[in-house]
Order: structure tokens, then C-alpha cells, then sequence
């Protein structure tokens, strides 16, 4: 179900001690909370535990794997993880030193069951407990918590089946050139964990299937550490192409750009009305009008929060999503806007979003809206603004609407996001726009946005993580209201950016080195033969660590 691995852990902490994450962990604020939450508010068992694993982790300085068997080997889930353990250490250290650290972890996790020794195939020694078994020889060990796990993953060991994950892995290496660490997640069998409350929950699964990651796809990937975070790309083979990641691996690239004419005026540019303000950028950009209603479809079926939304919009616009994707000129930009908290926790996320389209076709989109404002009991309001016709939801204090002008299209859930919005366009100072921050300018000036790719996401990484961890800070950290955990300041100095693709995937050799070919687009047959997208990203957190983020603390503060 899942297999990440590091054939280098000596090199794998001292890139991590390097990055971000590590460098914010050990400012003088948060290791001052860590000690007294440490004394305060955990027992003397966890504190064991993670010591345990901590001493463990220092001593599997070479190849270190950590999986859960597949669906097949596990016997009872309840009582116990399909966990695997494997590690080694390089050669010349304490020959006794890695296993006699496993098999601290392994009493501190099992408790004081005296362990049943015996010998295994030479040069392999065997100890079982009633709850784990770890099998170990000079420099390497095993750990594994259930009796049949053992006996296959063992087996194995000594002569590889027939069906081994060694080409999926030797395929995710081949991703990204001196990763740390690679990783395979199988959709298989995950439904059965997150019902047995290991790791994952229904909702994830329910997240994965309306993604189209459903039952048989899988996820190959690479990670590479460096001194901005994580560097990532997977490769996913997807078999429901009917899902939001399907749809978007399926959609055409853009067309390229005609030549200028001389004289001629510039093409209006999406991009152009939104601000600097924005916590996140997110941009579509394959062909929307190829995949209209697919696209739709999938993003009705994402969350039912999502698809209430989604029927808002359609009810404020007159129009079905598809029929606006239809008519959307990519790419199509969005952005939303994080508002600070206050001193009272909101009861919902002070989240603000806005998009901004060119049309192909404005006239459906107008008829529309005129439509609803022409209706006596209509909700929907409208005025003559900046040269263009807005429309708003009249009874909402926010009056959230769209603004209309020629083939331009502009929606904000709130007024003062149009207000920033057609700053924008007027561009008076040269500062109202998103492309004016330093950081979104060298972003563009590497042309680091890929021309194949059909989605992009970008952010400042400080901006994007402040409210979750001040929305963490008032609820989870308020366990001890004598140690609150340190402002985000003193440390946010040290996040970078939070830079995201996705797209089809690309043709890249899968040869038994680190190093791939030059990488090359899918052709648009294979892409809708198979869907198989490909995502690279870079933040300071790992993609895991950004969602977790959001996820904790959006739901310790009830959101």
C-alpha cells in the first residue's frame, strides 16, 4: 500500500538539518515551548517513545525503507499496524547498535513481553513477541508487528518475488535526479485502513475517489531535500478518468501565442486583476473548453461544501459552471485572500477567493446576468461601475457578484476584493498587482511555469501558513495556557515559496540510475488513452506537511 525509502540516511539528516523546517525547529522560541510542553503535557511513556525513535533514526545512517504490507498480509487490523521497519547502517559502525536501537523501539511499542530468540537463516537472528517480530544480522534489521507480514517480507529478503516494487522504485528514482527518497502509494487497501483509524480517514478516501484516485491507481514519486524544503514529483496512473485529476491531466495544452501584430493592442490578460494581496495563486491552464463539463462534474463531486458553493455560483450567474467553462479563454486565474483573525476565532475560515477570466464569447454570460437583474424577485442587484456592469447578491452585506466588462470577466466573494481588483486593472502605481511582488516577478522572469502543464499553484509560504497556525495557535495551542506556542514571526523568516504543477505526465527513462532522459510531453493520444499525470512541487513542508497544515487546524478550530 505504501513503500517510502531512503538509500542514503546519513545524507537524507544532513539535508534535512539544512532546510527550512529544521532551522525553524530549532529556533531559540520553539525549542523553549518543546522542553516545557515536554514536562507539562506528555507522559514519561511518550516521551520514551520518541526518544526511542529519535536514537533509532541517528543510527540507520544507509539504506531505511518504512511500508504498510498490502491488503493480502494483513490478519487483523484492530489489533495491531501492517507497519514494516527496514534499515541499515554503512559499514565499519557498531555492528550491534542499529538492532539493539530497534529493539528499544520495539519494547517501548509492545511493552515487557520478554522476547522468543532463535536463529534464522544464516546470517539472520529471529526475536518474536506476541505482538511484533524483528529479525536482524551485522548492520541491518527488520520490524514488523504482524506474524504473516513478517513471514512473506522476510521470505522475500531472502529471494525477491516475482512481482518486487524494485521497478516501480527504480521508475520514481528515475523522476528527479539525487532524490532522498522515493515512495509508491497503491490506492488498494487503503479504504481498510482508514476504517481501522490507521493514518487515513473515510473522508480522505472519499477525497481520493471524487479526485479520481480510486481503486487500482497508484503513485510513484520522488523527494529530494534542499536547503528550500522539498522538492517533489510523482507520477500518478489513474484509473477513473472521471475524476478532477484525470479531467486536468486530460486537457489540452495551450495554444501558442501568434505572433504580435505591430500597432495591434495587447490582448486583455486574466492575470492583470489580481492583487498582491493574494495568499494563494492558482492558475488553469490547459484548453477549459475541450473538458467543460467533465471539468464540471469533477468539481461537483469533490465535497458537498464544494458543490454548494459551486450551485451558488451558478445561481448568482445564471449559468452552469460547464456553460462558463465553455466559454473560458485560458488560462483562467484565480487567487484567494487570507483576513486576519482577530482577536476572537471566526466561526468560519476568514477565507475571501476571486477569478479572473477573458471570454471567448461574453454575450451568454451577460444574457444571463441581465436576465436575473431583470427578474422583480431576483436576489441578484446591479450598477454601472468603472466602465463595466457589476452584479451582485443584493441581500449579503459583502455583496459578493460578478463584473462584467467586454470579454472580461472578474467574480470576488466580497466587494473589496472588486475594489482590488479593478486597482489592478488601472495599475496607477505600479503596485496594485499580483505580478508587481518581487516574488511573483522572479517567479515569471525564470519562466519556471511550464508550458504543458494544465495547473499551477503558487505562494509565499509564510502568507499561505500564517492562519493555519494562528488558527492551531488559539485552539491547540491553548492546552497550556502557560506555554503558548511562539508567534509565527520568529520563525516564518526561514519558509520559502510554495510552487505547484500539474499536468500529463512526461516521457522519461526509467533506468537503474538516479538520472532520467530529458523529459518530453505525452502525446495527446496516449494522454487520453491513459490518464497519467505527472506533479512537481516545491514548498518547505512537503506537500503531506502543507495539507496536514491546513487540515489540523481547520478542524480543531471547528471549520
Amino acid at each position: 500500500m505504501l513503500f517510502l525509502e531512503t538509500s542514503d540516511a546519513k545524507r537524507l539528516q544532513e539535508r534535512w538539518c539544512a532546510g527550512p523546517l529544521c532551522k525553524a525547529w530549532s529556533s531559540p522560541p520553539l525549542q523553549d515551548w518543546w522542553a516545557k510542553h515536554k514536562q507539562t503535557q506528555m507522559k514519561d511513556a511518550e516521551r520514551e517513545t520518541l526518544a526511542c525513535i529519535g536514537r533509532m533514526l541517528e543510527a540507520a545512517d544507509g539504506t531505511a525503507a518504512f511500508a504498510f504490507a498490502p491488503p493480502a498480509l494483513i490478519e487483523e487490523l484492530a489489533s495491531s499496524p501492517p507497519a514494516v521497519i527496514l534499515a541499515a547502517q554503512r559499514k565499519g559502525a557498531d555492528a550491534n547498535r542499529l538492532a539493539e536501537r530497534v529493539r528499544a523501539l520495539r519494547d517501548r511499542l509492545v511493552g515487557d513481553e520478554k522476547p522468543r530468540a532463535r536463529p534464522g537463516p544464516d546470517p539472520w537472528q529471529i526475536e518474536e513477541t506476541d505482538g511484533s517480530q524483528v529479525a536482524y544480522r551485522e548492520h541491518a534489521v527488520m520490524l514488523t508487528f504482524q506474524a504473516k507480514v513478517f513471514q512473506t517480507l522476510f521470505k522475500g529478503l531472502q529471494s525477491p518475488p516475482k512481482n518486487s516494487l524494485e521497478p516501480r522504485v527504480l521508475q520514481a528514482r528515475a523522476l528527479l535526479p539525487e532524490s532522498d527518497l522515493t515512495l509508491h502509494i497503491a490506492r488498494n487497501g487503503l479504504k481498510e485502513l482508514a476504517a481501522a483509524g490507521f493514518v487515513l480517514e473515510e473522508e480522505h478516501i472519499k477525497v481520493m475517489d471524487a479526485l479520481g484516485f480510486a481503486k487500482g491507481s497508484h503513485l510513484d514519486g520522488a523527494i529530494r531535500l534542499t536547503p528550500e524544503g522539498f522538492h517533489e514529483r510523482h507520477r500518478l496512473n489513474l484509473t477513473n478518468g472521471e475524476g478532477l485529476l484525470a479531467v486536468l491531466a486530460k486537457l489540452p495544452p495551450l495554444s501558442p501565442v501568434a505572433a504580435e501584430v505591430v500597432g495591434a493592442e495587447a490582448p486583455p490578460d486574466a492575470i492583470e486583476m489580481l492583487p498582491p494581496h493574494a495568499a494563494a495563486w492558482f492558475s488553469l491552464r490547459g484548453d477549459l473548453s475541450a473538458r467543460g463539463p467533465e471539468l464540471a462534474k469533477a468539481l461537483l463531486a469533490l465535497s458537498p461544501d464544494l458543490k454548494v458553493r459551486i450551485q451558488s455560483f451558478e445561481k448568482l450567474s445564471g449559468a452552469s459552471l460547464a456553460d462558463l467553462l465553455a466559454q473560458v479563454q485560458a488560462p483562467a486565474e484565480l487567487a484567494v485572500v487570507f483576513k486576519s483573525l482577530g482577536e476572537e476565532l471566526p466561526k468560519a475560515p476568514p477565507i475571501e477567493c476571486m477569478a479572473s477570466l477573458i471570454l471567448k464569447d461574453p454575450k451568454p454570460m451577460e444574457a444571463a446576468l441581465e436576465a436575473l437583474a431583470k427578474t422583480p424577485e431576483t436576489f441578484i442587484g446591479k450598477e454601472e461601475l468603472s466602465g463595466g456592469t457589476y452584479y451582485f447578491v443584493k441581500d449579503n452585506p459583502a455583496k459578493p457578484g460578478w463584473w462584467l466588462k467586454g470579454t472580461r470577466l472578474f467574480y470576488a466573494s466580497w466587494s473589496q476584493g472588486l475594489e482590488l481588483g479593478l486597482a489592478a486593472l488601472e495599475h496607477k502605481t505600479g503596485t496594485e498587482r499580483l505580478t508587481d511582488r518581487p516574488d511573483v516577478r522572479r517567479l515569471l522572469a525564470a519562466n519556471a511555469i511550464q508550458e504543458h502543464k494544465t495547473f499551477m499553484a503558487y505562494a509565499d509560504a509564510a502568507q499561505l501558513l500564517e492562519l493555519p497556525y494562528q488558527a492551531a495557535r488559539a485552539t491547540m495551542g491553548s492546552d497550556d495556557p502557560e506555554n503558548k506556542w511562539p508567534a509565527f514571526h520568529t520563525f516564518s523568516s526561514v519558509l520559502g515559496r510554495v510552487f505547484i504543477q500539474f499536468g500529463p505526465a512526461e516521457d522519461r527513462a526509467a533506468g537503474p540510475g538516479d538520472k532520467g532522459t530529458d523529459p518530453k510531453p505525452a502525446t495527446a493520444h496516449a494522454v487520453q488513452a491513459q490518464p497519467t499525470a505527472e506533479l512537481d512541487a516545491e514548498t518547505p513542508t512537503s506537500l503531506v506537511g502543507l495539507l496536514q497544515a491546513f487540515r489540523i487546524a481547520f478542524e480543531e478550530a471547528g471549520w
